[in-house]
């Protein structure tokens, strides 16, 4: 079963290229990754009060995956 040990929320502003692949490198068995990504195009003023508004509601669909630690 996924992350049956312990499930980590991940919060990122934009695409999750290579933290899945180290995340994995390193955890021992049976911790599992939760991610979302905010879709941050840019790093306008505009683009970044978006993204901060994303994490916001991303918190709760990472937190109903049952993890324990979010970052």
């Amino acid at each position: 079963m996924f992350g049956w040990r312990k499930r980590i929320g991940y919060i990122t502003p934009t695409v999750m290229e290579l933290v899945p692949y180290e995340f994995y490198s390193f955890a021992p068995p049976g911790i599992g990754l939760v991610g979302v990504t905010c879709n941050i195009d840019d790093w306008k003023s505009t683009e970044y009060e978006t993204g901060l508004a994303a994490v916001e509601r991303s918190v709760f669909p990472v937190s109903t995956y049952g993890t324990k630690l979010r970052l």
